[in-house]
């Protein structure tokens, strides 16, 4: 249980981290590709479009879709707390432009200033972990948010994986330590074992036995000098 909730734990820091790099990326892009300001500016049939520098980004959905696909999140503009730009559909297929944010992320983001992570988020009906980051203009100005998300659906089946993997792990790894560890048994005991037939040799009277090769030339606490000390005695 204890391995389950790290795990957990770990999941939720990796996941926020990923987030967080996905939404300032998502800044940075848009303000390289399109340098300027946000505004909404009305077209010619009355409708509000998000601009950024003179330009209408609304049309730019298929950027967003390309950059969910590199990074495997979810990604959204906001003017204010309305959805502008986006990469999540709604239920009956159609993209969740023009919709809005929960008022408790708005107010965070937006009136407080604060770059939000969520792991209980609802949008279009489905939980999502969020990341929210503040939108702000030259002037200091707070105008909306940029989001990057994961369903939770997703995140808990990544996680569940992880977590099935462990035990199968530990038994991997205990099996190599285990191999592994009798290496160096084997050769100590080979080692102090031929120091004793050579000792026993010598107790003998036969001063003409030999020492083993593989003695003489270790350079550990089992080579010539400890077979020395033992002779003196």
């Amino acid at each position: 249980f204890v391995s389950y909730f790290i795990s957990i734990y770990s999941t939720q820091r990796e996941v926020e981290r990923n987030l967080c790099n996905v939404a300032q990326s998502l800044d940075i892009l848009y303000d390289s590709i399109y340098p300027g300001d946000y505004e909404v500016q009305k077209d010619e049939y009355g409708v509000y479009q998000l601009c950024k520098g003179g330009v209408n980004i609304m049309n730019t959905n298929e950027f967003v879709d390309a950059f969910k696909q590199q990074t495997d999140c979810d990604v959204t503009i906001f003017y204010k707390d309305v959805r502008m730009v986006t990469s999540i559909f709604e239920t009956d297929g159609s993209r969740a432009v023009r919709t809005v944010a929960q008022p408790f992320v708005s107010d965070a983001v937006i009136n407080q200033g604060k770059a939000c992570f969520y792991n209980n988020v609802k949008i279009c009906g489905e939980k999502y972990f969020g990341y929210y980051t503040p939108m702000v203009n030259s002037d200091g100005s707070i105008v909306g948010m940029f989001f990057a998300g994961k369903p939770t659906k997703q995140v808990e089946q990544e996680s569940m994986r992880a977590i099935l993997w462990m035990p199968i792990l530990v038994v991997i790894f205990s099996v190599l330590g285990s191999l592994f560890g009798r290496i160096p048994a084997r050769d100590i005991t080979g080692a102090i074992n031929k120091e004793k037939k050579f000792l026993n040799e010598i107790a003998k009277g036969n001063l003409n036995a030999k020492l083993d090769e593989s003695i003489v030339h270790r350079s550990d606490e089992l080579g010539v000098e400890h077979v020395c000390v033992t002779l003196t005695l």
